[in-house]
């Protein structure tokens, strides 16, 4: 069968769909992964085949457009879904309808670039089965227009399941203008929703209820490809404590000049341990001047490095959240945005760690979260049940078997 993969353009979103679309392929089946120019070469190194779409338009290049309007309304992000309601509850309509524009607009821009060429690609080389990011408005489109079932496919705690979004759970009527204009464009009827499955790879614990149609499956860790070096052959010496904040690494926090990095830094050296910085090349900027346990390492897979880990201290983003759950390693997330407070806090209730937002993340916070995840061994075997659940979960093979069911079952004919 023909099944076609739709992630958005970061890599972060591409990642948790690769082990699946192995999956497809290893049991025979031909697989394409939309990919727009900025994500065909992480879809080639990871062994699979890219159909480049969305020239005309880069998601990536309008990712932070929303944060840049709150920003210039409210000075600040706010740090969780809760404290983002509360804010936009007291805002009048015209900011209200910017933050919508500013939220959808890129979506539907990438959206409508991409329908255009996978709608032409998808005439002549027509999918059994879709399974598209859960934010890609692109996935609803061509899945309708082929006439082929829609899979949801998940990365982590799901922040979607408490803020409704078009095409998946959200009212036709609250629809954006944007996103109503784009469907009604490419011919697709406007509905409710449009998923028959939901892959969700969360451990049960962690687990957010009311997922349409979900259907469970093991996380396996894909965090891009890459040598293993040669000190990561040996056991460390000391506990190694992974460093990874993507762009936090740059932030100073809770009124300080000093950024989020070097206060990490200073809040480990109470603890006898190594620290690895993993950054990557593209990020650019520095983190200082390190101590001699301290080293940076680029562009080295998550993977690779969290066996040899007795913890890691990230911005709770669900790749991270997830691979070092996989791996059983303690966790400290120190959020910035919403979504990243959403995923770390759904971790730290499993007891598996501790999450701390960024502007609240104090020598002393930090202090007290290194202890608990390096000198407390509830902590520890907190992580080690989350690895028993998700290893509890069916494999990804057993899964694409399941999701093949759906293509038996009758579907809608092509729009």
């Amino acid at each position: 069968m023909r099944i076609l993969f739709v992630p958005l353009s970061g890599a972060t979103h591409y990642y948790p769909q690769v082990v699946l679309a192995w999956a497809f392929r290893a049991a025979g089946h031909d697989v394409r992964v939309a990919a727009q120019p900025s994500l065909t070469g992480v879809v080639a190194r990871s062994g699979m085949t890219a159909v480049e779409v969305g020239r005309g338009y880069d998601f990536a290049e309008h990712a932070t457009d929303l944060p840049a309007v709150v920003q210039r309304h409210l000075g600040r992000l706010p740090s969780s879904i809760e404290e983002a309601r509360e804010i936009a509850a007291t805002l009048p309509p015209e900011v209200l309808r910017e933050l919508d524009e500013a939220k959808y607009l890129p979506q539907a821009a990438a959206a409508e670039a991409m329908a255009a060429d996978l709608l032409e690609f998808t005439r002549g080389w027509r999918p059994d089965l879709v399974v598209a990011d859960h934010a890609a408005l692109t996935g609803p489109l061509v899945a309708e227009r082929a006439g082929a079932p829609l899979v949801r496919n998940l990365y982590g705690p799901w922040t979607g399941a408490t803020v409704p979004y078009p095409g998946r759970g959200m009212p036709v009527g609250d629809w954006p203008d944007v996103v109503r204009r784009l469907f009604e464009r490419c011919g697709v009827e406007v509905r409710e929703d449009y998923t028959a499955a939901t892959v969700d790879p969360c451990p049960e614990t962690m687990q957010v209820p009311g997922i349409a149609r979900r259907v469970p499956v093991r996380h396996v860790p894909y965090n891009d490809s890459g040598p293993l070096p040669g000190w990561l052959r040996e056991p460390p010496a000391r506990p190694r404590v992974c460093v990874t904040l993507g762009t936090l690494t740059e932030k100073s926090v809770a009124g300080s000049t000093e950024t989020l990095i070097q206060r990490i830094i200073a809040a480990l050296a109470g603890f006898d341990v190594e620290i690895v910085i993993a950054a990557r090349s593209s990020a650019g900027g520095s983190v200082g001047t390190l101590p001699a346990n301290a080293r940076v390492v680029h562009d080295l897979p998550l993977h690779l490095l969290l066996p040899s880990c007795a913890a890691i201290i990230h911005h709770g983003g669900a790749g991270n959240v997830m691979t070092a759950a996989y791996h059983a390693v303690p966790q400290i997330g120190v959020t910035q945005v919403p979504d990243n407070t959403f995923e770390s806090e759904s971790m730290a209730a499993t007891g598996a760690g501790v999450s701390l937002r960024a502007d609240r993340a104090d020598a002393d916070a930090l202090k007290a979260a290194a202890a608990t995840v390096l000198l407390e061994e509830g902590t520890g075997a907190a992580a080690a049940r989350l690895r028993t659940e998700i290893l509890a979960q069916p494999a990804p093979a057993r899964v694409a078997r399941t999701l093949l069911e759906l293509v038996r079952a009758p579907v809608r004919e092509p729009a």
